[in-house]
Formats: C-alpha cells, sequence, structure tokens
C-alpha cells in the first residue's frame, strides 16, 4: 500500500474555514498562491440557496499559513498608517 502525506491532511473549504462565504475574489486569490505552491487540494460539489457549483477544499495548514500572513499584513499596514499619522 502506497500511502501518502497528503491523506492525513484535513481539508476545509474557505467557508467552513472562515465561517462565511469568501467570495470570488477570496477564493481566486487563494487558488492562485496555492498553485504557486503546489498544494494539494480536492473539490466538493455543494448545493444551497447562495450558491451551486463546485469549491476548492485546501489543507488547514495552508489556510492557517496564509490567513495568519494576511492579517499580519493587515495589521502592519494600519500600523503603519497610525504611525504615519503620527509624525
Amino acid at each position: 500500500m502506497n500511502i501518502t502525506m497528503e491523506q492525513y491532511h484535513t481539508y476545509l473549504s474557505l467557508y467552513d474555514y472562515l465561517g462565511h462565504a469568501a467570495g470570488q475574489q477570496l477564493g481566486a486569490k487563494v487558488a492562485g498562491e496555492a498553485t504557486r505552491r503546489n498544494i494539494p487540494y480536492r473539490e466538493r460539489d455543494v448545493s444551497n440557496p447562495a450558491y451551486s457549483g463546485t469549491v476548492k477544499m485546501y489543507p488547514i495548514e495552508f489556510l492557517d499559513e496564509y490567513f495568519k500572513k494576511d492579517v499580519m499584513r493587515k495589521q502592519t499596514d494600519s500600523f503603519s498608517s497610525v504611525v504615519g499619522n503620527v509624525e
């Protein structure tokens, strides 16, 4: 039996990870970064009143890293704008 590390990842959609719809723009950014880094993903078909179609699911470790960097960048930008206003 050939076992790969991919089998041990927990995969989540952006909706499941964030707790709300991510939208096309954020979805495209995450997909682009995953592609750039050769991150494996899975797909799931969903159908509800708000959306019907296929969604991508990514390893939770990738999502943790991606959104941690995004939060840190936003905090740095906010800090820079506050410091810039003080000068």
